[in-house]
């Protein structure tokens, strides 16, 4: 069984508090309890630390030429857009899992199983649309929901609870009663649709082991575990460009929290047996990987404790999301129909819009993703 956000969320918030005091919290056996940071530990300890950041930002340079190798050059003059507050929308309740549809509005899935959808791009109003049977969805909330490519398929985690994920076919969601799902055993914390039939999905298997990355193929219900030994708690995962991305979303040193790498699908798909996190191509390391997800130009954007980065992974540039709480525990994801970073902080209702200012904002997007698919099919050709 994997942590849940809400012990991340407290445990994380509480450490930063007891950093301030000097002290920190007695460890109550969670697998995201924060650890003393770097300048508490003994001078032993310390060194280790330095060497393996020295190791982390080498591997972060040697991986930035790796992804160069695979998605071209960047422009001489590309710079990350500046995404700035543009206004916020509400959820249904603080418990609600969402993602964003095709047409740039949110499928929520609530507390009690209710599923609904967001009248407007943007608005806070609601219809239902149908329901998973009760109790089915844990107290707390749903770890996450993912729509497919398609829009065919809602994907539904119990954020580890009993290691189960739902689908549910959207055409078969009725208000007249619940649908029952399929379901699928699978550990999982987070996860992402690489097809409108397969998933690569977080989780640690039981309690304290390491999580590992699973493939799962929904027809068949198939499960496969492809990435393993990924830190000591589960972090996110994105796709993009023939590729799965996924985070350490917990290291007990203190050192790796947030560090992210990428893995080719094709080679993981050939694989007889999963390869350790390790061996994947290193991208950044930004912040604690709680969620991940690209914007339009293919910059990655990483959420996680105290903050949301948006990092261009050939040139490492970095961008932190104004406004933002140093003691939030926050989730991002970004609308493809509008362009926006869509921002929540860990038991909130209220979800933040980012937009890149002035007239043409997404427009500014979609050119810069034009550019990064030119010089990644140069890169291709060559």
């Amino acid at each position: 069984m994997d942590v849940s956000r809400s012990d991340r969320s407290s445990a994380l918030r509480a450490g930063s508090n007891a950093s301030k005091r000097g002290g920190w919290p007695a460890d109550q056996g969670l697998a995201r309890k924060a650890s003393p940071r770097p300048w508490q530990r003994s001078g032993a300890l310390r060194a280790e630390a330095g060497k393996r950041n020295r190791a982390t930002i080498a591997g972060i340079a040697a991986g930035a030429a790796g992804l160069a190798a695979i998605v071209g050059a960047p422009s001489a003059h590309a710079v990350i857009p500046a995404y700035s507050p543009a206004g916020s929308f509400s959820l249904p309740t603080g418990g609600s899992a969402f993602d964003i549809g095709g047409d740039g509005r949110a499928w929520v899935v609530r507390e009690d199983g209710a599923i609904a959808r967001q009248d407007v791009v943007g608005g806070s109003a609601y219809s239902p649309v149908g329901s998973l049977p009760g109790g089915l969805v844990p107290g707390f909330g749903a770890g996450f929901v993912r729509v497919s490519p398609d829009g065919a398929r809602l994907a539904i985690g119990d954020n580890g609870t009993v290691n189960q994920m739902w689908v549910v076919p959207t055409g078969s969601l009725s208000t007249a009663g619940a649908t029952t799902p399929q379901t699928i055993g699978v550990a999982n914390f987070d996860g992402a649709w690489t097809g409108n039939d397969t998933l690569y999905v977080n989780g640690s298997p039981s309690f304290g082991s390491p999580p590992s990355l699973f493939r799962v193929g929904v027809t068949g219900a198939t499960v496969a575990a492809v990435v393993t030994s990924i830190g000591d708690g589960s972090g996110g995962v994105a796709s993009r460009g023939g590729r799965v991305y996924t985070a350490i979303g917990y290291d007990v040193a203190g050192v790796l929290d947030g560090q992210v790498r990428s893995f080719d699908l094709a080679t993981l798909d050939a694989a007889a047996l999963p390869v350790v996190f390790s061996t994947g191509l290193l991208a950044t390391q930004a912040s604690t990987g709680n969620s991940l997800a690209f914007d339009a130009a293919g910059n990655l954007i990483e959420a996680g404790f105290g903050g949301v980065a948006v990092v261009d992974l050939v040139t490492q540039q970095r961008y932190d999301l104004p406004g933002l709480g140093a003691f939030g525990f926050y989730t991002a994801t970004f609308n493809a129909a509008t362009g926006e970073i869509l921002v929540r902080d860990f038991g909130s209702a209220t979800v933040l819009r980012y937009a890149v200012p002035g007239p043409g904002g997404a427009g500014v997007l979609v050119v810069a993703g034009v550019l990064a698919m030119r010089r990644r099919r140069h890169a291709h050709a060559r």
